[in-house]
């Protein structure tokens, strides 16, 4: 199988780093584990009535049984590697120290963006709200994006500038819009969303010998290739009504018609045809602010298999926070 891949990444400049730095912070209000300590203290609490404590070890039991907070501590440090800013240099280092605190070494820019990550994350009721996003992706002439929207991509637009640009598009001569999946998320957490499809083609053959009669039979080996767009996206609030949102898309083209090859097996020299399918991946990832219910657009190319003309993708991605 011929895989051909173009990886295009979208950067942001760091400052230079300084020295590390240690910092504990409390993360109980996020994870549930403030939670655990309060029905812990309720427990304890001689002078509640014995229902009061009965509920609460019953909530406690719960809790401490599902380990919710637990995965949510892996849940936030997952999303501080994920986001951290700056982004450069190799002293950083986050680590649990219990459900209700994590340890952070980085430079003083990084620490800062923790100490920020987590107080927009506690105001913003991280734990409690959605995340819709959606991402088309239209596939264009080579040169129709800089023609008509510019050479910059990362460029963040309203719904109303979105659908001008929607309108300019709709007229442009072989656009084709590869796709549009959507997919709901909690804030903070990953989501992976694929729009595939399957084709059966016939990879190789099985030789049965059948030596009483004097002959063979020659079985074909199915193989089966996907095609279409696989999505990663993971958001966090990094102020009131904007996001930070990291997402990565893979396309997969696959070329038709299928090469195909001529072969012969068995010793009697007979022929068969098997088909060898040629993939082509693009691959784009980036990261960015985004205000709730804006977009933004991404530029990358298409390069097409040998003899095809490249052709530019036009990623446009929306997000809206969801109560």
């Amino acid at each position: 199988m011929m895989s051909i891949v173009l990886a295009t990444a979208f950067l942001f400049p760091s400052p230079q780093a300084t020295q590390a730095q240690t910092e504990i912070f409390s993360v109980g209000s996020l994870t549930g584990a403030a939670e655990l300590t309060e029905l812990r203290a309720a427990i304890l609490e001689v002078e509640l009535p014995l229902s009061v404590r009965t509920a609460s070890l019953d909530r406690y039991a719960d809790l401490l049984k599902s380990g919710a907070a637990e995965a949510k501590v892996e849940d936030i440090i997952g999303n501080i590697r994920q986001f951290i800013e700056p982004n450069t240099g190799t002293s950083f280092h986050v680590e649990a120290l219990s459900s209700a605190e994590i340890s952070v070494t980085g430079t003083t820019e990084q620490v800062q963006w923790v100490y920020g990550f987590l107080d927009a994350a506690d105001d913003e009721g991280f734990l409690d709200k959605f995340l819709d996003v959606q991402i088309q992706i239209y596939r264009l002439p080579a040169g129709t994006q800089a023609e008509l929207l510019g050479d910059s991509s990362g460029k963040t637009v309203t719904a109303d500038e979105l659908a001008k640009i929607r309108e300019t598009l709709s007229v442009v001569e072989e656009m084709e819009i590869v796709t549009a999946p959507r997919v709901t998320v909690n804030l903070g957490a990953r989501a992976n969303i694929s729009v595939l499809k399957e084709t059966a083609y016939v990879k190789d053959y099985d030789l049965t010998i059948l030596p009483d009669m004097d002959g063979q039979i020659s079985d074909p080996v199915i193989g089966r290739v996907q095609e279409g767009l696989s999505i990663d996206v993971r958001a966090l609030p990094v102020a009131k009504e904007t996001l930070m949102l990291h997402a990565e898309f893979i396309l997969t083209s696959l070329k038709r018609p299928l090469r195909e090859e001529t072969r012969k097996v068995g010793g009697t020299g007979a022929e068969v045809t098997i088909q060898i399918p040629e993939v082509r991946k693009v691959k784009a990832a980036a990261q960015f602010e985004l205000k709730d219910g804006a977009s933004v657009l991404l530029r990358t190319v298409d390069p097409g298999f040998d003899g095809e003309a490249e052709q530019d993708l036009l990623v446009v991605i929306s997000a809206s926070l969801i109560e």
